[in-house]
C-alpha cells in the first residue's frame, strides 16, 4: 500500500469559510439525532478493510475519456476508480470514529472532474479558477462549483490515484496547510453524507464542503491521529519529511479554545522524550503549535507538529491542558498506538492486549483472569493462541492469575498514574 514518490508535489491551501454555513430553517428542523464518535480497535479496522478495499497503486481509469483539447470534455472516472476513493475516505473516517457511510454524488462527481479540467486548462491550481479561453460557461461554471467546494491537490507529475492524494489531504504538514490542517478537516468533516471524486493526470478533487447529514456531532473532540492509527495512514507516502501533524477539533461541549491558555505534551514511550507545546511553539519547520478557530468542516482546532516520524512499535501519550467546558478545566488526555493494517487479527496483538482493542484495559485483566479461573475448573482456558501469548507474560507457559496482576499495573501505571512502566519492570519476560 505505499505510495510513490512525488516529485514537487503541492497541495493548496484549504477552502476556508468564516463562518459556519447557517441552514435553511425547514432542514434545520428535519435534524434531530446527534451522534458521538465511535472508538474502533484494531481488528475493526482490519475487518473494516477488507469489506472495503482500497491501495495506492490502481491508476485512475474513466468509462468516458476526458478531453483537453478543443473540443473540451470532462470525461468520467470509472466505477472502479470511484470505488477506491470512495472506499479510502470511508476507512479514513472509520478510523476517526466518525460515520464511514459516505455515498457517491454523481452530481458532484461530474463538478469535482470538471474542477479539475478547468485547473488543467488554466495549468494552474484555485478553489475560484478563472474562465479558460474557448470553454464554455456551462462547463466553467460546472468547474467553477467543484473547485470551490473541493479538497484539490496537484503535482508537476502525474499522481497516481485519489487514495494517494488522500494521504496528503490526512497529512497538511507543510508550510502553506498547517496553520489550519484544513484539508484535514474536510476529510473529517462531521456533517458530511456525500462526495464525488475528479481526476486529470496532474489535478485532482475531493468534493468535501457537504452538510447533508441528518445527524449532528456532539461528541468531546476529534483526534488525528485516533487512538488506534493504521501506520498505512501514518506513513503511507513518502512526501512530507518535517513530521506528522496532530490535531484535536473540540466538539460543542468545549468551549472555544484560546491560543494563551492551551498547552500540550506529546510524550513517546519508546524514546522517552516529551514535546511540549504552548503559543511560544510556532516554527513552521520544527515544532510548531496553533489553534485555529475558523469553521473548516469543524470549528475550535488544537494542533501541534513534534516535527518527527514516531515507529510503529512507539505508543504516544498527548495531555492537553487549558480546555475547559462552561468554563470550567477539562483537560484532555489519551494514547495514540500505530498497528499494522495488512497484519493478521491473531498475528499481530499488543503485549497484555488479548481482547485485541488497541490499548492494555482492565478488560485484558479481566479476559486473563476469566482464563485462569476457567483452568481451575479443569475447563480450557478459551484463548486463541495469539491470545494466550501476549497474555502469558511471566512466559510459564500457562495464564495465571500473576499474569492478570502484571496486565492491571500495567494498565494502573499508563492510564491512570501516568508511569511509562516497561513490562520487565512488572515482571514479564516476553
Amino acid at each position: 500500500m505505499r505510495g510513490k514518490r512525488l516529485a514537487a508535489m503541492l497541495c493548496s491551501a484549504a477552502l476556508m469559510l468564516g463562518a459556519a454555513p447557517v441552514m435553511p430553517a425547514a432542514q434545520a428542523a428535519e435534524i434531530r439525532e446527534t451522534y458521538t464518535l465511535v472508538q474502533r480497535s484494531p481488528a475493526e479496522m482490519r475487518s473494516f478493510y477488507r469489506a472495503h478495499p482500497w491501495n495506492f497503486t490502481d491508476a485512475s481509469a474513466y468509462s468516458v475519456q476526458p478531453s483537453v483539447q478543443s473540443p473540451y470534455a470532462i470525461g468520467r472516472l470509472s466505477d472502479a476508480t470511484q470505488q477506491n476513493a470512495l472506499n479510502c475516505m470511508n476507512f479514513i473516517r472509520y478510523a476517526a470514529g466518525l460515520p464511514a457511510d459516505l455515498r457517491i454524488n454523481a452530481t458532484f462527481s461530474e463538478q469535482a472532474q470538471a474542477a479539475s479540467l478547468v485547473n488543467t486548462l488554466n495549468n494552474s491550481q484555485s478553489h475560484y479558477p478563472t474562465h479558460p479561453a474557448g470553454l464554455s460557461d456551462a462547463l466553467y461554471q460546472l468547474g467553477y462549483e467543484g473547485a470551490s467546494h473541493s479538497n484539490l491537490c496537484s503535482s508537476t507529475a502525474p499522481l497516481p490515484n485519489l487514495p494517494y492524494t488522500m494521504m496528503i489531504y490526512m497529512s497538511d504538514t507543510d508550510s502553506s496547510n498547517l496553520s489550519a490542517l484544513g484539508h484535514r478537516r474536510w476529510m473529517l468533516n462531521p456533517s458530511m453524507q456525500q462526495t464525488g471524486f475528479g481526476h486529470i493526470s496532474r489535478y485532482s478533487a475531493v468534493y468535501s464542503v457537504d452538510m447533508t447529514r441528518s445527524g449532528t456531532f456532539n461528541g468531546d473532540y476529534i483526534a488525528w491521529p485516533p487512538p488506534n492509527m493504521p501506520y498505512q495512514l501514518y506513513d503511507g507516502y513518502d512526501y512530507y519529511r518535517t513530521g506528522y501533524a496532530f490535531s484535536v477539533t473540540l466538539g460543542p461541549s468545549y468551549d472555544p479554545p484560546k491560543l494563551d491558555a492551551i498547552s500540550v505534551n506529546l510524550r513517546s514511550a519508546k524514546t522517552g522524550k516529551t514535546y511540549h507545546f504552548d503559543r511560544s511553539v510556532q516554527n513552521m519547520s520544527g515544532l510548531y503549535f496553533n489553534v485555529d478557530t475558523q469553521y473548516i468542516g469543524i470549528d475550535n482546532c488544537i494542533i501541534f507538529n513534534p516535527a518527527v516520524m514516531f515507529a510503529q512499535d512507539d505508543v504516544l501519550t498527548v495531555d492537553i491542558s487549558g480546555t475547559t467546558k462552561n468554563g470550567a478545566a477539562s483537560p484532555i488526555s489519551y494514547q495514540v498506538r500505530f498497528f499494522d493494517l495488512e497484519g493478521s487479527s491473531d498475528g499481530s496483538l499488543l503485549t497484555g492486549d488479548p481482547d485485541n482493542s488497541g490499548s492494555v484495559t482492565l478488560d485484558d485483566a479481566l479476559l486473563t483472569l476469566q482464563a485462569y479461573t476457567a483452568t481451575l475448573l479443569n475447563r480450557t482456558h478459551g484463548l486463541t493462541a495469539a491470545q494466550f501469548a501476549v497474555a502469558d507474560l511471566d512466559a510459564d507457559k500457562s495464564v495465571t492469575l500473576d499474569d492478570a496482576l502484571i496486565i492491571l499495573q500495567y494498565y494502573r501505571d499508563h492510564s491512570l498514574l501516568n508511569k511509562q512502566t516497561s513490562w520487565k519492570q512488572l515482571g514479564a519476560k516476553i
